[in-house]
């Protein structure tokens, strides 16, 4: 004959470890919520900028940095030459020139902020984003670079101002 271990009935005793197993889920739910990215990687020796400078293309990335400082000096040509034939049309000139008007100075700062690859048998895709910190802002560059058989075009290409920090 088996001696009960409690002396709580059943029901209640199911009710308490769910009351614990919901406790311990909040307090998983409430650890996680105060971490930033890099603190998921620590664990496993990595961080979120290692990790990124590991896994996008240096080609690509120095051309997506190149593009932007050929828009800050209007040198639109240049980035005329560069671009997929797709996205060319009679009023790519003047939309890079209103690019351009984005960047009010020289920046403080460069970084790549994001980046992503799609790679297929004959090509790849990459999506880069780049931050550059002002003085009193801030402007988010996002260009997307096509390598098609060994020729690498740009499919887009995006300016995202931030706030004033006035």
């Amino acid at each position: 004959m088996a001696i009960p271990l409690s002396v709580v009935p059943d029901g209640r005793r199911a009710l308490s470890a769910d009351w614990i197993r919901l406790c311990g889920l909040l307090l998983l739910v409430l650890s996680l919520g105060s971490c930033d990215r890099n603190s998921y990687l620590r664990p496993f020796g990595y961080d979120r900028a290692s990790l990124l400078k590991r896994y996008t293309p240096q080609d690509d990335e120095s051309l997506a940095i190149d593009s932007v400082d050929l828009l800050q000096q209007s040198r639109y040509e240049e980035i005329e030459k560069r671009l997929d034939p797709s996205m060319k049309n009679s009023k790519t000139r003047e939309s890079l020139a209103e690019m351009a008007s984005f960047f009010p100075s020289k920046p403080i700062s460069t970084k790549t902020v994001d980046a992503s690859v799609v790679r297929s048998r004959d090509s790849s895709i990459t999506s880069i984003t780049l931050q550059y910190e002002f003085a009193r802002g801030w402007l988010l560059a996002q260009l997307v670079i096509q390598t098609r058989d060994g020729l690498k075009t740009i499919g887009g290409f995006h300016l995202t101002p931030g706030p004033r920090l006035d």
